[in-house]
């Protein structure tokens, strides 16, 4: 019982840690950090401090994918992160954490969403020839079709993001947490915005 107090105050602290560095927006240095406890918390079984560790790296995949030129790579792991830890973060994390986690994935969902619009830019401005039709119909149809999965796609991250940052709002609010709050709602208009 000892041990796994004493383990449980350095994987806190190795959390606070990383903390401070993606409070300070040094991603790449809270990411090994977070891991670490992630990890460790993991083989321990302290499911409240795996569930913080998993939103912090969460985190840090998103500011790592909203620092990269092309996006959208980082926030796809975010996404898929978030899926695969769901039940642990929602279950055992605190509302702060659960806030972080539901603001985390609307970011993550909003930098897929515009990987998806400015892919289909690119695909359109590269093959001028797809509005117009080619000379084989096959070829008019499958870009027809690549262009409507790519919108379907779009707007299905679209309307991912608008229920978490909701989420994210209320619960922010329960906690005190204004400044999530305000950040949840901002996106959240500028999202809404965006799409009319």
């Amino acid at each position: 019982k000892n041990l796994e107090g004493g383990a449980s105050a350095v994987l806190t602290s190795k959390l606070d840690l990383a903390e401070t560095f993606l409070a300070a927006s040094a991603f790449s240095s809270a990411l090994p950090h977070a891991l670490a406890v992630e990890h460790a918390s993991t083989v321990l079984r302290l499911d409240s401090l795996r569930a913080a560790a998993t939103v912090c790296i969460v985190e840090c995949l998103v500011g790592l994918d909203a620092g990269s030129i092309m996006g959208g790579g980082f926030a796809l792991l975010a996404v898929e992160a978030l899926d695969a830890h769901a039940r642990g973060v929602l279950g055992k994390g605190g509302l702060s954490v659960r806030t972080r986690a539901r603001l985390c994935s609307g970011k993550a969902e909003l930098a897929l969403g515009e990987r998806a619009r400015r892919d289909r830019a690119v695909s359109e401005r590269d093959d001028p020839g797809s509005n117009q039709g080619g000379s084989d119909g096959r070829d008019a149809g499958n870009q027809s079709i690549d262009t409507k999965r790519r919108n379907e796609t779009s707007k299905q991250c679209d309307a991912n993001a608008t229920q978490p940052l909701a989420s994210a709002a209320a619960s922010a609010r329960a906690c005190c947490s204004f400044s999530r709050e305000a950040e949840a709602h901002y996106l959240l208009a500028m999202k809404l915005n965006e799409t009319g």
